[in-house]
């Protein structure tokens, strides 16, 4: 999407675009059929067709797996155990070709999802993202979790400052228990 004035000139096209078709789309169950509708949005815009943009879409059931498929986006992570455990799904950017095709896939919700954007890890060495996931498994296991830590770590270790995003999100099962 670029950066600076860029970055905020195509936010605030996407903003509409995406709210318009989130109200269109809230009755879809499927991440794969909210993903193509999206891609298909984007890739018959002329404005929103000239930059980029990755999605990741989740689907879940009060009890029993997730859904997910990606465009473009980082790979989800799911905490098992003491564990995180890359979830394998990818896919193009959104409107990088007309009539594209996502793919969902099962995710098994055995503690938090996260998912974040790029300018998360793409400044990070191999063990410093492993040790920032680290520390965000043992916020997670506290009684009131925070990001705070994750984002001094990521702070200090990231080589200078950051001019793309960064995007955390935590989702965590009301049913999980930090052991």
């Amino acid at each position: 999407m670029g950066h600076d004035q860029q970055a905020k000139f195509f936010v605030h096209a996407y903003q509409g675009f995406l709210q318009g078709t989130c109200h269109a789309l809230c009755g879809l169950a499927d991440p794969a059929q909210i993903l193509n509708a999206l891609s298909e949005g984007v890739s018959r815009s002329e404005l929103l067709g000239s930059s980029l943009l990755t999605a990741v879409a989740l689907t879940f059931e009060k009890s029993g797996p997730a859904n997910v498929a990606c465009a473009g986006h980082p790979c989800p992570y799911v905490l098992t155990g003491d564990i995180w455990q890359k979830v394998e799904v990818s896919g193009p950017l959104l409107g990088f070709q007309e009539h594209q095709e996502y793919a969902s896939h099962c995710l098994e919700l055995s503690g938090p999802v996260l998912l974040y954007t790029d300018g998360l890890n793409e400044r990070l060495k191999d063990n410093e993202w492993q040790q920032l996931l680290n520390i965000l498994m043992e916020e997670l296991k506290q009684e009131e979790p925070s990001l705070a830590r994750v984002l001094d770590y990521y702070d200090n270790k990231a080589d200078q400052p950051v001019a793309d995003d960064m995007t955390i999100l935590v989702l965590i099962p009301d049913d999980w228990q930090a052991s």
